[in-house]
């Protein structure tokens, strides 16, 4: 039986798929251009590759210069923190705020510290404690319903309709 030749658009197709048979990981989406080229620029917006766009917008450059500034002028500070601190000492000596002590002297004033903060707190507990009063016991209303939901006075026992005697099996 005499087979009909394939049209000439379906042959062309036919063949550039036959192509990329060898060019595995590395075919074309499409094989019209336009098609192929916006898959391409979508691809790459994706990855953040050469858009054409900013990668941060307005504020996020302001964020970022704000923490540059930030992070330089910190470094700045500190390395010029201790020349500035010897410019603006005077010639004669700061005298000095606490008193030189040895080490017994400040564990005893340290213990009298102490003594003298934990004398404060039991004060303060005893007052607190001496004026306590536990909470009232909250009254009973009886004058309502009582467990069972109604006002019989049935100490708590749940009414239950009345089941009939069993008489033995036997």
């Amino acid at each position: 039986m005499p087979t009909t030749p394939l049209p000439a658009s379906i042959r062309k197709r036919s063949e550039q798929y036959a192509k990329n048979i060898h060019n595995r990981g590395h075919v074309k989406k499409s094989l019209n251009p336009k098609v192929e080229q916006r898959l391409e620029a979508e691809r790459q917006q994706k990855q953040g590759l050469k858009t054409g766009q900013p990668v941060l917008g307005p504020s996020g450059r302001r964020v970022v210069v704000v923490l540059l500034l930030i992070t330089l002028g910190s470094a700045l500070y500190q390395i010029l923190q201790p020349l500035l601190a010897s410019l603006g000492r005077s010639a004669a000596p700061a005298p000095e705020t606490s008193p030189n002590l040895s080490r017994e002297q400040q564990a005893r004033a340290a213990e009298a510290v102490l003594r003298e903060l934990n004398r404060k707190a039991t004060e303060k507990y005893l007052r607190t404690a001496k004026d306590y009063q536990p909470p009232a016991a909250p009254k009973e209303d009886n004058a309502g319903n009582d467990a069972d939901g109604d006002d019989a006075d049935d100490d708590g026992v749940w009414d239950e309709p009345a089941r009939p005697a069993m008489e033995p099996l036997v």
